[in-house]
Order: structure tokens, then sequence, then C-alpha cells
């Protein structure tokens, strides 16, 4: 396994994310074979009926599970020696992709946030293109689509420059 694709849903973003053809489309997107594909359910307050429309995308191939970050939080926040009160406020917006993290079992780790989308139009193999930039360059761990189409802004800020696009839109941001 090489890839893990995974996004999270929380209460201000579940019916977005699995209400509509968000998911579907983000999976499509990526344009390339992914091992995994994990939907995180965090701070929620139904848990029952956000895991009745995640069944949904699972039975469908869209995503191949979905797991409910509390379940794996202290588990996480162990092995990186961390705690709830150490990250105080930022706890609620990073455990979520700590536990991803923690339980990733393939090489790569594929993240999006709610709010990021590649373009429909995308040409080109980007995620291919930027595993073949990690393999090569040892010293880059990450690489990010440029979601807001400041190419420059995102050179003068980056290390190293391949740049491919995103949008950043949803009706609820």
């Amino acid at each position: 396994m090489t890839i893990t694709f995974e996004t999270k849903v929380w209460e201000n973003d579940w019916e977005l994310i699995l209400k509509t053809s968000r998911l579907k489309d983000l999976v499509e997107r990526c344009k390339h074979p992914l091992d995994q594909k994990i939907l995180y359910i965090n701070n929620v307050k139904n848990p029952l009926e956000v895991e009745r429309h995640a069944q949904k995308w699972m039975d469908e191939g869209v995503i191949d599970q979905f797991v409910h970050v509390h379940e794996h939080a202290q588990a996480a926040l162990d092995f990186f020696n961390l705690s709830k009160e150490k990250l105080g406020k930022g706890y609620y917006y990073s455990i979520a992709e700590l536990v991803s993290i923690y339980l990733c079992k393939t090489k790569y780790l594929l993240h999006f946030s709610s709010d990021a989308i590649p373009e429909k139009n995308i040409k080109s193999n980007w995620l291919q293109l930027g595993i073949e930039l990690l393999k090569k360059n040892p010293e880059i761990k990450v690489f990010n689509l440029t979601w807001n189409k400041k190419y420059l802004e995102a050179k003068n800020e980056a290390f190293k420059q391949h740049f491919f696009s995103c949008t950043h839109k949803s009706n609820r941001y």
C-alpha cells in the first residue's frame, strides 16, 4: 500500500460532505489509485446519523471505512507525546489529523480539509507528480495544492515550487 486518502467531517460540515457529491468528487479528482479511503468523524452531535450517511458512501465504494476520532484520540496523543491540555484550543482542530497520521498504514497520507477540493480540469496526475517529487527529494516531506491561484505568493513562501491548482470554496465557508 502506498497512499491513504483521508478527510474528516465535523458538526459544521458533515452535511456538505456527506449529503452532496462532494466526497465522491474529491476522491475522483485525485485521479490516482488510492489504497485506502478513510473518512474521520469528529465532534458531531448525532454520530449515528453521520455514520448512516457515511455508510452510504462506503456501500458505493467511495470510501473504504469511517473512523470515529474519539475512539483513537488518546492513543494518538500518547504516541505523539501530547495531551489535550498541551494542545489547548488547538485540540479540536488537530486531533482528527493526529489520529489519521497515527492510524496511517501506507507510505503516503493524502489529507483534505472539507473546504478544499482539486479543480475539475486538472490535466496532470498531480498526485503522482507530487509523490515523485517526494521520492526524488528526501528533504521535502509535504506538498500542497495551491488553493487560491496566488502562485507568486506561494512561490515566495515555498522551499521548492511545483504548483497544481485547487479550488477553495464551498457553500458553507
